[in-house]
C-alpha cells in the first residue's frame, strides 16, 4: 500500500485482485494501463489508475468507494509525478508480497539444488539423517 495525501485527505493506492480487475475492465490489464502511463504520460491513465486504487483501498477497509479521480484536477506537475511515484510503489509492494521461507521474498535468483544440498551439509556436519 502506498499512501497518498491530497487536500488533506489520505489515500490508500493498493493493487489487489479487486483493483485488477477494474483495471482489466477499463485498460485490459495491468501491462496495458501501465504501458498507457509510460507513453507520453496519459492523464486519463493516471487519473484512472488513481481512482481505481483509491477505490481498491477504500474497499479493502469495507468503505464506501468515494474517489471519482477527478480529486487529481489541481495537481501540479510535481504533485503529478509524485503521484505516479506512488501508483508505482503500491504495484511494486504488491508485486513483491509473496514470501520465501515465511519470509519476505527478494529479486534474487535462488539455486534450489545448491539450497538442498547445502541443507543436506549442514544435516551430516550435525549428525542427522539426510532425507
Amino acid at each position: 500500500m502506498a499512501k497518498f495525501t491530497i487536500g488533506g485527505r489520505d489515500y490508500n493506492l493498493v493493487m489487489t485482485v479487486y483493483a485488477m480487475g477494474m483495471i482489466e475492465d477499463e485498460f485490459g490489464g495491468v501491462k496495458d494501463a501501465m504501458q498507457q502511463m509510460r507513453s507520453g504520460g496519459s492523464m486519463k491513465a493516471l487519473k484512472s489508475m488513481f481512482r481505481i486504487m483509491a477505490n481498491a483501498g477504500l474497499h479493502k477497509l469495507r468503505a464506501p468507494e468515494d474517489v471519482t479521480g477527478n480529486e487529481i484536477d489541481d495537481m501540479d506537475l510535481a504533485e503529478l509525478n509524485a503521484l505516479s511515484e506512488a501508483i508505482r510503489n503500491a504495484m511494486a509492494e504488491s508485486a513483491h508480497a509473496e514470501t520465501v521461507d515465511g519470509g519476505l521474498a527478494d529479486d534474487r535468483d535462488h539455486d534450489v539444488y545448491a539450497d538442498e544440498r547445502r541443507r543436506l551439509e549442514k544435516n551430516a556436519r550435525a549428525g542427522g539423517a539426510s532425507e
